[in-house]
């Protein structure tokens, strides 16, 4: 059974499972800029999405991260993930680490957080990591990690769609299209 995002509402919850089952109807409203977003993500193959909030801090008119905290916050976590699998040089690797395409969302408290699909370029990402150890880390350091391994290609499509037509920005890694990762979905 799926777990609820405490980020949404019961209704947010409804149009999310509506969204996952019907992607192409939604997909066909895209503007043009949105619809290139998704086509662009649609081309790779992704093996899990990530959902990454932070914790409430009293700094912040909003209680959230400044948005250049949270990115050097995103950033440090795939480091780390990449180190674990690839040791301190994960840079140096011809493949780069793992890939990921990131949307960045404002919760209506004003919070911060992020939604992001990754993939790992040579092998199935969820073999190589502990999902759960990945959420106690970010956890441990930030606030609530969701970490799961897509159902089929529609929930992938269906995913990036919801994100796509939100309007937020997207960051994609550095190394996004570089290799085409291999298919969970034969």
């Amino acid at each position: 059974m799926q777990q609820r995002d405490p980020l949404l509402s019961d209704a947010d919850a409804v149009a999310e499972r509506r969204l996952a089952e019907n992607w192409q109807a939604y997909y066909e409203q895209l503007d043009r800029p949105r619809r290139a977003w998704a086509d662009l993500l649609l081309r790779h193959e992704w093996h899990q999405f990530w959902t990454l909030t932070f914790r409430a801090h009293c700094e912040s008119a909003a209680g959230g991260v400044h948005p250049e905290a949270a990115d050097k916050a995103f950033r440090f976590f795939v480091s780390n993930i990449n180190r674990e699998l690839h040791g301190p040089r994960w840079a140096k690797k011809e493949h780069g680490g793992v890939v990921w395409a990131r949307g960045q969302e404002f919760h209506r408290s004003g919070r911060i957080h992020f939604h992001a699909v990754a993939a790992h370029p040579e092998a199935d990402l969820n073999s190589l990591m502990r999902r759960l150890s990945w959420m106690d880390f970010w956890f441990k350091h930030y606030g609530i990690a969701r970490i799961e391994p897509p159902d089929s290609q529609g929930d992938v499509a269906g995913y990036i769609c919801k994100y796509a037509t939100k309007g937020g920005e997207v960051d994609l890694s550095p190394n996004f299209g570089r290799k085409q990762p291999p298919s969970l979905f034969s």
